[in-house]
């Protein structure tokens, strides 16, 4: 079953409160000027837009909707009859004729695992959506959660917040509150919760809802967040011989489907080298010495991508700075701060060698309404870890038999890590009380659907022709060498290449006329 075939929902999520971001390594961007006063309470709306006093036909309205620790009149939500309407998937699936060229009749019936998980359970109440915003700016999202909830007591038990987005069964108080928080250094910091907009349980900004509390479910579970997807680190797959570490974990998505709200999971895994990359520099300036040193970084480390475990984050490394290092100061809110500094009241690192050089990665996000677009991150060589394999890993036959080793799962064994995925979620107490607290539940084992295995078809290829093996579904070796029943010839082309990868264009030419031959296929030297 793929998510990519899915049906969408027939209706967007729309005034979602953003945050200011901001380029990880690089000064914050300067806080935008706020409107001088809240709006009121009577021009608020479900979207977070404003608009005059509701009508009176409106503001009469007197259905209830269970809101969890309070109740919600329709006059209080200010007219936001729009947030009410249906959210299910319409394909039409229960006209017959639709029924029929969905699932079809031909071939002998199989039942199919998925990687699919039913909610069994979801809140039913009324979520008010707030934005949070901090001054001075707070880059880490742990630091940030962590001044939140310090005023835990106003907040209550059950919230939820992602970094930018609060999310409360109840209401507070006002429709902007104010609160200060003290970091470690005693660094003072205000914290400003706005009202967005209140969503009932059919809303589709629930749905990014359900995904925040799974996250935090993984979390729960000491999983580390890498790009979006979530690892275990306690349990590392190493490959000594090849100084490599992988990974596991999960990607995961709660989305709606036509049968109902489910969690799908995918197993992901994530290849770690297990060397920084000033200690990767030091190499090459012993292997190139001080002469080559700049070409040779320049060749290997740009275009790679880089893990940044004081925030378990990626990027790619577009340029290096030579003539920046740790002492390099920049501004920071209203004063200037050296990047030795900045590590260590941020992430309490301490950074050891001092002449080591900058690495620039370009954020591509943009920056907040009413200001420029973050600066480039200027990472730290000594806190970047490699990532991913090397061209040249590619091409060693050992290094990718031993990862395939690992990372090539068949059927029976991704269902069973999934199935234990769920059990070790529905069996840790903390993750339920979490679950529970919000009222989810997942079944207990993946989604079972009904398929079909189809007859084969016979394959005709030059003059020859030939059927593959059902269960397999594989006819690569019975097409092998075979010349193709017509094929247009290739004479007048070209190939750019960068200098650096000028051995990987001489392998692609040599492979290409390799594989042309046997299949009558003419292809002239292109143009280099």
């Amino acid at each position: 079953m793929s998510d990519r075939g899915r049906a969408r929902t027939s209706s967007r999520s729309r005034g979602r409160a953003r945050g200011p971001k901001t380029a990880p390594g690089m000064p914050p961007a300067q806080e935008t000027s706020r409107p001088a006063r809240p709006p009121a309470e009577s021009e608020m709306l479900g979207r977070g837009r404003q608009k005059t006093a509701p009508s009176a036909a409106t503001s009469e309205g007197l259905l209830e909707i269970s809101a969890g620790f309070q109740k919600v009149t329709i006059g209080e939500r200010g007219g936001r009859r729009r947030d009410l309407h249906d959210e299910g998937v319409h394909t039409r699936q229960a006209i017959e004729h639709v029924k029929e060229s969905k699932s079809g009749t031909s071939g002998s019936p199989i039942e199919l695992r998925t990687n699919y998980f039913r909610i069994l359970s979801r809140p039913q109440w009324v979520l008010f959506q707030y934005h949070v915003d901090f001054n001075p700016p707070m880059e880490s999202r742990r630091l940030r959660s962590a001044l939140l909830f310090q005023h835990g007591e106003m907040l209550g038990p059950a919230h939820t917040f992602d970094g930018a987005v609060l999310f409360l069964p109840h209401r507070l108080h006002n429709l902007e509150t104010i609160l200060f928080g003290e970091t470690r250094q005693g660094e003072k910091v205000r914290i400003t919760v706005t009202l967005t907009c209140e969503l009932p349980p059919n809303s589709p900004v629930c749905l990014q809802f359900y995904n925040i509390i799974f996250r935090r479910v993984l979390r729960i579970l000491n999983m580390q967040q890498i790009g979006r997807h979530y690892y275990n680190p306690n349990e590392p797959l190493d490959i000594p011989q090849h100084r490599l570490t992988i990974w596991s974990g999960f990607c995961t998505a709660i989305l709606q489907y036509e049968s109902g709200v489910m969690l799908c999971v995918d197993i992901s895994h994530k290849v770690l080298r297990s060397e920084t990359v000033l200690a990767f520099m030091y190499g090459l300036r012993q292997q190139h010495g001080d002469r080559y040193f700049m070409e040779a970084c320049t060749k290997e480390l740009v275009g790679l991508i880089v893990l940044t475990k004081y925030n378990n984050k990626t990027y790619r490394i577009d340029e290096i700075a030579w003539d920046h290092n740790p002492r390099n100061t920049f501004k920071k809110g209203d004063r200037e701060i050296s990047f030795k500094e900045y590590y260590k009241t941020q992430y309490s690192l301490d950074i050891r060698d001092d002449n080591q050089v900058l690495l620039v990665s370009h954020v591509k996000k943009r920056g907040p309404s009413g200001a420029p677009p973050p600066g480039p991150a200027m990472l730290v060589p000594e806190f970047c870890y490699l990532t991913g394999l090397t061209d040249r890993m590619r091409l060693d036959f050992s290094i990718m038999r031993d990862l395939s080793h690992h990372t090539r799962l068949n059927p029976q064994e991704r269902d069973n890590r999934l199935n234990r995925f769920i059990s070790t979620i529905n069996g840790n107490p903390e993750a339920q009380a979490e679950l529970n607290t919000w009222g989810l539940s997942f079944d207990k084992q993946s989604l079972r659907i009904q398929g079909r295995i189809l007859p084969t078809e016979n394959i005709l290829q030059g003059r020859r022709t030939f059927q593959y093996r059902p269960m397999a579904a594989d006819w690569t070796k019975e097409m092998r060498g075979v010349p193709l029943t017509s094929s247009k010839p290739l004479e007048h082309w070209m190939l750019f290449f960068t200098r650096r990868n000028g051995d990987l264009a001489q392998f692609l030419l040599q492979t290409l006329n390799r594989v042309c031959q046997p299949m009558e296929m003419k292809m002239l030297r292109p143009a280099m």
